[in-house]
């Protein structure tokens, strides 16, 4: 009984430290530089996270009483806030009712589940965690494909190693909270569900709260080539620059930045930091795309061109569907490819 006793006092104090390691880690965010969008989607996390915590397991019930019938409101779609966060801070992506359905969907479904009473095999609760799985599969999916792309150093140490293990441990938990719903005999999952969260979310409150604005997406300003640079240096940006500009080698599709440096016989590190701290790219797509766009803007505005077609266009600038051209050129211009090519011709 004494250690029972103990088990969940330590199991309460734990959840106590999640949730005051995420709230400091959404009042840090808001209080930080980093754009709106970023804020927005690190503080859903963390409510819908802090939610959890506190609603996971019976020891903090117990204390919140009726209470936590809030926090169970606010953890049903913590899944769907990690993947939205993901999105939002490391694909640099704006927060869209879009990006929102998955938890609407995911608590939509747990109130009807409870409100049937059908525990713990309701459709519902399945359909959940279907979806619990399915989104923190293809979040880890973006982790790993952005972490290649990526040449900001601090968000390339933070996608690999963290984000790959929450992202896993929102997988692992969801399939874990299932069979301990049916009944399965798990005496330790509490405990070890409350240590896992204390430790994430306080190393999640380090790295957040550490003032590496790159991390969050921020711009960062183009520069020109600067005297401190080593020969090696000097070297592999002159040949760089003549690949993307005189062989225009953007037009290759599927360009990687592990290809372009086995063409440069460069060292693919040489040329992560020269084209982030040199020539101010947050990742090899963006650098890329930015003479995609260059040359796109010039296409459209072209009246001997004006026949050809949006598709036509984005495939002969080397991208590979026509989905990507315009989320790209959007972002670079504000408008779509269309919008942009009626409105230059008729001013011209």
């Amino acid at each position: 009984m004494a250690m029972t006793h103990q088990a969940s006092a330590l199991e309460l104090l734990l959840r106590g430290l999640s949730v005051g390691a995420l709230f400091a880690t959404a009042f840090g965010m808001w209080r930080s530089p980093v754009n709106r969008n970023a804020k927005i989607a690190t503080s859903i996390f963390c409510l819908a996270t802090a939610g959890y915590a506190l609603d996971a397991y019976g020891v903090a019930r117990q204390v919140l009483g009726t209470a936590h019938q809030v926090c169970w409101f606010l953890d049903a779609g913590v899944p769907a806030c990690v993947w939205l966060m993901i999105m939002v801070v490391f694909e640099d992506r704006r927060i869209t009712p879009l990006l929102l359905a998955p938890a609407a969907a995911q608590i939509g479904l747990d109130f009807w589940g409870v409100s049937s009473h059908g525990w713990p095999y309701h459709p519902a609760f399945i359909a959940r965690d279907v979806i619990s799985v399915v989104l923190a599969a293809h979040a880890l999916f973006v982790v790993v494909r952005g972490w290649r792309d990526d040449l900001v150093e601090d968000r390339r140490r933070l996608r690999g190693p963290f984000l790959s293990v929450v992202t896993v441990f929102v997988a692992v938990q969801t399939i874990l909270d299932a069979n301990y719903r049916g009944g399965a005999d798990m005496p330790w999952l509490p405990l070890a569900n409350a240590a896992t969260l204390a430790i994430l979310s306080v190393i999640g409150a380090s790295v957040f709260l550490s003032g590496r604005a790159a991390i969050f997406g921020l711009a960062q300003p183009a520069k020109l080539v600067q005297p401190g640079l080593n020969e090696a240096d000097e070297i592999a940006l002159t040949r760089l620059l003549k690949a993307m500009d005189e062989d225009a080698l953007w037009r290759e599709e599927g360009l990687t930045i592990g290809a372009l440096a086995q063409r440069l016989a460069a060292p693919e590190h040489r040329l992560r930091r020269l084209i982030n701290d040199h020539l101010g790219y947050r990742n090899f797509p963006d650098f890329v795309n930015s003479r995609r766009i260059a040359a796109a803007k010039s296409a459209l505005a072209d009246p001997a061109q004006a026949r050809t077609t949006v598709a036509a266009l984005a495939y002969d600038l080397g991208f590979s569907s026509l989905g990507p051209f315009n989320r790209a050129f959007k972002a670079e211009t504000g408008v779509s490819p269309r919008e942009w090519r009626a409105k230059t011709l008729a001013e011209s």
